[in-house]
């Protein structure tokens, strides 16, 4: 089982190489930086404050590649509608009046009806109970003018207020005589009517309009073919606002999906029934997927009185039919639409959540996360995007109005294939009701200028690839290798003052080990030194010979060792086996010693500290054997517990607490040695060596001898 010692040591080690510790800031530093590398950039190079809260649009009029400004609002001081022309230098062109009020967020539709390279401008206004169409072409001098034509009665509610709102149109054929007639769409809320869609055949001054229902388009309006007649069906956002309470076809109380055929204004199919109570609604898009039409809707219920917390996606064909039906919680998203960036070769269906992340799902509707927002606390208006070449690249971007919890304003900009997205706080601006975009093109630069007027406000944004770009990654591994280069150098310098301190302990340390050595090898001198001249002295020359060989072998390992902090337990029981030799002589038989060992041990590659087991030898025959009467004996063995060896050092002498009566037991200089020995290794040597001394007895009180056991971890 690994040592979980060790297991630490090694994760500890791992979490604090320079390695990863670069790693950790580098990532703090990716995290907390704005992102500077963005392969599209969003920036604002000019904003202004309209007081009058009028509006104002950019279109090219006469197809010269230079757009020409539009405003639209009221002239100061009475209650007259205005149209003014202006150039780009807002040099004004003409001024134009038509008669009554304009419809909510009095804005004006451009199209080129009769294709001679001069649009024309359509405006919507009421006067009275009653709402007219003005329509001119500003920029050609004969050209086309319809002043206040006739489209239908209009509802009111308290005392004559209004609330009816002009949802755009779009310019088509739908007759195929390559004449574009004018599809536009008017609803109204409290107002209860017009709820319909229009179109007017300019060239014949005819209009007609869809059959009269409580329900009908009114934002979010889509278009594409999906029928194979070369005339586009409609589609678009319908909701239950449920104010109209008397019997009409198609009740407010309930949404519906409707697609429109402009050229019969009859439905493509009956209308889809979504009951979801008050304030729910069916918000639609057309797709083509592998050369079949689709059409995707997201149903959202908001009514207590279903008390539904879900977001309902339904498929259908071309022609009405159910395909698939998903649901979706709220808790994973509060809002949910579908939206189609008009790829040729779209593949998947593909939905934006309120938070800015980008979905797609196959034809079963299982949804897959392909984008998350890089923006946090970002909430965005999933119903309402616009679609427009902001960068002159011919690939159309999609342009959505967000904002966060600082009550900032965010214009979000996604690229056609939806993987990449730009965003630019917009200053000043606070709770926006109503914005819409323009492109704003002065005839020199491939790339035009993005204009956004958000209520009062508006802004000219410039949005092209970022330079900076192909930088991102070779910066984000520079800015990497510097801090790994920073946190190397700091251990290098870390490690050489740790390498500093080190050798001057191991200097001081083994400093310390060779005084004790010296302290230690005097005992040993004088002691062997006497027992050969005692030999000589008795004339016993055969003897004093082989001890004298002993004392030089003994010489010799201790020449050998004496730089050495440690020795090998081989070594060290072959040094203390001389000596004991040369003790057993003067002792005259009356001592026997034994040096054994398990055979699993190998003695050569255990290391102890140098003279440890002879320090514990001398001092068990000095103060323990020599004084006592009779037979002496002294046991050595060395053998494996767990993961220590064990040494014991073991003689039957007259004990410690004897030696201390009769003034044998020393100064204790031995044992205060020994200590210094083995806390200086074990230091120096990153070890684990310690001793205990035991008192042994014979069934007696007294202690009869001494065990010394030496732990080696």
């Amino acid at each position: 089982m690994p040592n979980p010692k060790v297991l630490k040591t090694g994760l500890l080690y791992f979490l604090l190489h320079p390695i990863m510790l670069a790693f950790y800031l580098w990532v703090g530093i990716l995290y907390f930086t704005p992102n500077y590398f963005q392969k599209y950039k969003a920036e604002i190079i000019n904003n202004e404050h309209l007081k009058d809260y009028s509006k104002t649009f950019y279109h090219d009029l006469n197809d010269d590649g230079v757009s020409e400004k539009v405003s639209t609002g009221y002239n100061n001081g009475n209650n007259d509608i205005r149209i003014q022309l202006y150039n780009l230098n807002n040099q004004v062109y003409n001024q134009w009046t038509p008669k009554g009020k304009w419809l909510i967020y009095y804005k004006p539709m451009f199209g080129d009806y009769n294709n001679n390279g001069f649009s024309e401008i359509f405006c919507l206004t009421i006067n009275g109970d009653s709402i007219f169409m003005s329509i001119i072409e500003p920029m050609l001098d004969s050209g086309l003018i319809i002043r206040d034509r006739f489209v239908c009665k209009a509802g009111t509610y308290l005392n004559g207020i209004t609330d009816i709102v002009d949802w755009g149109g779009k310019l088509m054929d739908i007759n195929g005589d390559s004449l574009l007639e004018f599809v536009f769409f008017i609803h109204s809320g409290f107002s209860k009517f017009p709820r319909s869609t229009f179109a007017y055949y300019i060239n014949k001054d005819s209009l007609v309009n869809s059959q009269l229902s409580a329900s009908g388009i009114n934002q979010h309006i889509q278009f594409m073919d999906i029928n194979g007649d070369g005339i586009e069906e409609i589609t678009g956002h319908v909701g239950s606002p449920e104010n109209i309470h008397y019997p009409l076809p198609y009740t407010d109380s309930s949404s519906w999906l409707m697609v429109m055929d402009p050229s019969t204004m009859d439905f493509q199919f009956p209308p889809i029934r979504f009951d979801g109570g008050i304030g729910s609604y069916v918000n639609p898009e057309f797709y083509s997927i592998n050369k079949k039409k689709y059409i995707a809707t997201t149903f959202y219920r908001n009514s207590a009185k279903f008390g539904i917390d879900d977001i309902q996606l339904n498929l259908f064909n071309e022609n009405g039919k159910l395909l698939c039906e998903n649901i979706v919680s709220k808790r994973f998203a509060k809002k949910i639409s579908f939206i189609n960036p008009n790829l040729e070769d779209v593949e998947n269906f593909f939905l934006i959540d309120n938070n800015a992340n980008i979905y797609k799902a196959d034809t079963s509707l299982r949804l897959t996360r392909v984008y998350g927002s890089q923006i946090d606390d970002l909430f965005v208006e999933v119903l309402k995007y616009s679609i427009l070449d902001a960068d002159g690249d011919g690939e159309d971007e999609l342009l959505f109005l967000g904002g966060n919890k600082k009550a900032e304003n965010i214009l979000l900009i996604f690229r056609q294939n939806l993987e990449a997205s730009s965003s630019v706080v917009l200053p000043y601006s606070k709770h926006v009701s109503d914005y819409h975009f323009c492109l704003v093109k002065d005839g020199t630069s491939v790339s035009p200028i993005l204009m956004l007027q958000a209520d009062n406000i508006v802004y000219y944004v410039k949005y092209v690839n970022s330079g900076y770009y192909f930088y991102k990654y070779p910066t984000y591994i520079a800015v990497y290798l510097i801090l790994l280069l920073f946190f190397v150098l700091l251990q290098k310098a870390q490690n050489k003052l740790a390498q500093r301190k080190f050798e001057a302990e191991k200097f001081l340390m083994k400093q310390k080990m060779a005084l004790s050595k010296r302290q230690l090898e005097p005992h040993f001198m004088l002691n062997t030194l006497n027992n050969i001249g005692h030999m000589f002295s008795k004339e016993n020359k055969e003897d004093a010979q082989y001890y004298f060989g002993r004392f030089a072998s003994l010489i010799h390992r201790g020449l050998k060792y004496a730089d050495q902090v440690e020795m090998s337990l081989y070594e060290e029981f072959e040094f203390v086996r001389d000596y004991l030799i040369l003790q057993k002589k003067r002792f005259d038989g009356d001592f026997s010693f034994s040096i054994e060992s398990e055979e699993s041990l190998n003695l050569d590659k255990i290391f102890i500290p140098h003279s440890l087991v002879y320090t514990f030898v001398e001092n068990a025959v000095k103060h323990g054997l020599r004084p006592k009467l009779g037979r002496k004996t002294l046991i050595i063995k060395a053998y494996k517990s767990g993961t220590e060896t064990i040494i014991t050092i073991c003689d039957n002498g007259i004990g410690r607490q004897k030696s201390k009566v009769i003034g044998t037991g020393g100064t204790g200089k031995g044992l205060e040695i020994i200590a210094s020995i083995i806390d200086g290794y074990n230091n120096l040597n990153n070890r684990f060596v310690r001793y205990d001394i035991l008192d042994l007895t014979t069934g007696s009180i007294e202690k009869t001898g001494t065990e010394v056991r030496v732990y080696i971890g």
